[in-house]
């Protein structure tokens, strides 16, 4: 697709701000001089020295960056360096690259004068040569854009760099009165396109509109009004997400004013005294907002019509707000798998609802389902997943305690796959010395016991005894489970929880969180709250557990990138470890074989895990096409 951008005259920089380039210090030699300074690492992580900018030289700099982002690979870690930049001097100036601002005055009405959501008229032209609509501000709108240009312009100034074949590209703005313009999408809106190909694979069409909302929530942009109405099908089927952001310009007055999916938004989102009790309480609009539209979209694809279908807006948001949700789709390509993942995606609570990638991940794992692919755990009876059941076992009956760790997902799969599931642990479950896992927080204590009962096929009664009387248990807790407001249900649901199983004679808390007070003395391991989160938390937690006084083994799931180079190489300087040998490991995709990882993660790594006492086992992989496997290996740690 060709550029949208305007012709850009060129700026030149004072003798001030020549200067100010020179003492700046160099970002790296790969970049020119000038560009390169400007995105110093010391200089510019601190808002006050974009604030410190004369105007002329923030305005000759926009231009600048905007220029270099044209050149710039976006994944380029310059990219991102550039555009941060960027934005923060269009938010501290309230301006925007003049690439940004756009004449439509030669378009055409196609749509209006009446209010269409947020918007009154609808126009369609070019730009550029490349064929684009504008939406023309609702009046009420308009009159808020003085607001929008001191606090949106952080979030428009990025949203001409996104680029994704399932997204609609945001080509800039239109002053006087105000437009939003957008790249001309042909085709339809996604009802329509269902109804007209009533045979199409709905998975697919789920799977595209999941990687477009993949690929916003990994450049920090939540939609905000996710729907049908939102989603374009394109003449060879391919779906684009179109209309993203515009409530985080606007989220300061009413929903109704900028939203046209009602009927598919999360009711939190609703903002005034209907249901929060009072106007002066605000809630932007998060990535969990958007899979809850999501779930919404899912019942859309498999039913052809919008959500409630036929009940009108007025009845399905009141419906919203009480907890209803739309009844179950009777398609027969809607298997249980699916219908578990919209329900857990529109759950009330959104702490407990999966990320999009997440998401997008069983969505790729049903439709390997469906033409016969590897699945995304294997199946019990393979001959390696026994042996690794059987090593786990065997690492139980010598020990009184053993704590598992991993991301959450894996390292509940892995365990109710192979450890609990299997005839051996049936065999041995009045044993004292096993061990049970709550690995991540789904629902209430009661909800837990349940599935672990079920899962081992054991009375509720007999396995809530052998928990509260000599079973160790460890609950982990990760970032999604303990940011939460002290003060919301979230957070009293889990400090009951935490409450009922420090009464258990074995427990240990675990977790990055200073959040919940020691309750009833039971030990609790804390972990250095990380400043980036993912691979540090998993890393932290590693170590504290490894240290733990009440574990005897400790068994990991690791993802096969839990934490990036950087991060580690870091950790393991700070150490004073073997750092070479650490970044050849990473390096080579291949070393995760357990021929070469094993000897290699030996000899980097082992000073972490002092204790004589501890195994590790597990690394989770991807095959081919992009299923969830695990290449098993052992450690022995006999010093």
């Amino acid at each position: 697709m060709p550029s949208p951008k305007a012709q850009r005259p060129v700026f030149k920089p004072s003798d001030d701000a020549l200067q100010e380039l020179d003492r700046l210090k160099r970002f790296s030699p790969n970049f020119p001089d000038q560009l390169a300074s400007l995105l110093s690492r010391e200089n510019f992580q601190d808002w006050d020295v974009c604030k410190s900018l004369r105007e002329e030289d923030a305005v000759w700099l926009i231009e600048y960056l905007d220029n270099a982002l044209d050149t710039l690979d976006p994944v380029d870690p310059a990219y991102r360096k550039c555009l941060d930049v960027l934005q923060k001097i269009c938010f501290i100036f309230k301006r925007l690259p003049r690439s940004y601002i756009l004449d439509v005055s030669s378009f055409v009405p196609i749509a209006g004068p009446t209010p269409i959501g947020p918007y009154e008229i609808i126009y369609k032209g070019s730009i550029n040569g490349l064929k684009a609509y504008a939406k023309k501000l609702s009046p009420s709108l308009s009159s808020k854009w003085s607001y929008v240009k001191r606090n949106g312009f952080y979030n428009i100034s990025k949203w001409n760099y996104l680029t994704h074949p399932n997204i609609v590209p945001f080509l800039g703005i239109a002053n006087e009165p105000i437009h939003l313009v957008w790249a001309w999408a042909p085709g339809v809106e996604l009802k329509e396109y269902i109804n007209n190909h009533p045979d199409t694979n709905r998975l697919d069409l789920l799977i595209d509109i999941a990687n477009g909302l993949n690929y916003l929530h990994s450049r920090n942009v939540t939609h905000g009004d996710l729907g049908g109405p939102n989603i374009i099908v394109d003449d060879s089927g391919r779906l684009c997400i179109t209309e993203y952001g515009l409530p985080s310009l606007f989220f300061q007055f009413n929903s109704d004013k900028f939203r046209q999916c009602k009927r598919w938004a999360d009711p939190r989102i609703e903002w005034g005294d209907t249901l929060l009790e009072t106007t002066l309480v605000k809630i932007r609009a998060t990535p969990q907002v958007d899979v809850f539209s999501f779930a919404m979209v899912m019942v859309e694809v498999f039913t052809g019509q919008v959500p409630f279908y036929p009940e009108p807006d007025s009845a399905v948001l009141s419906a919203l707000k009480r907890g209803e949700r739309p009844e179950r789709p009777t398609h027969m390509d809607l298997t249980t798998k699916l219908w578990a993942l919209v329900e857990r995606c529109w759950d009330n609570k959104s702490a407990y609802r999966p990320e999009i990638s997440e998401v997008l991940g069983i969505l790729h794992d049903c439709r390997n389902d469906d033409r016969g692919l590897v699945p995304a755990l294997p199946p019990a009876s393979s001959d390696w997943l026994s042996q690794i059941t059987n090593e786990i076992l065997d690492l139980t009956d010598q020990v009184a305690s053993v704590a598992l760790y991993g991301p959450i997902g894996v390292g509940k799969s892995f365990v109710a796959r192979s450890v609990l599931d299997s005839d051996r642990t049936k065999a041995k479950f009045g044993d004292n010395r096993y061990f049970m896992c709550c690995d991540g927080l789904e629902d209430s204590m009661e909800g837990f016991i349940q599935r672990l009962s079920d899962t081992i096929h054991t009375d509720v009664a007999q396995l809530k005894s052998h928990l509260q009387s000599s079973l160790p248990l460890i609950l982990l807790l990760d970032g999604v489970d303990y940011a939460l407001d002290p003060l919301s249900p979230e957070a009293e649901e889990i400090g009951a929880m935490i409450e009922e199983f420090g009464s258990y004679e074995h427990f240990c808390l675990v977790t990055t969180s200073r959040t919940y007070p020691d309750i009833h003395g039971f030990h609790r391991v804390e972990v250095p709250t990380p400043t980036e989160g993912g691979g540090q938390d998993i890393f932290y937690g590693l170590c504290s557990l490894a240290r733990s006084p009440t574990v005897d083994v400790l068994i990991t799931t690791l993802d096969s990138h839990p934490f990036s180079i950087e991060l580690f190489a870091r950790i393991i300087r700070e150490n004073g470890w073997d750092e070479q040998e650490l970044l050849k490991m990473w390096d080579d995709p291949k070393g995760m074989l357990r021929t070469t990882y094993y000897e290699t993660l030996k000899n980097t790594i082992e000073p972490v895990f002092r204790s004589p006492r501890i195994k590790e086992l597990g690394t989770k992989a991807r095959d081919a096409q992009g299923s969830a496997i695990f290449s098993p290996w052992v450690m022995d740690h006999t010093s």
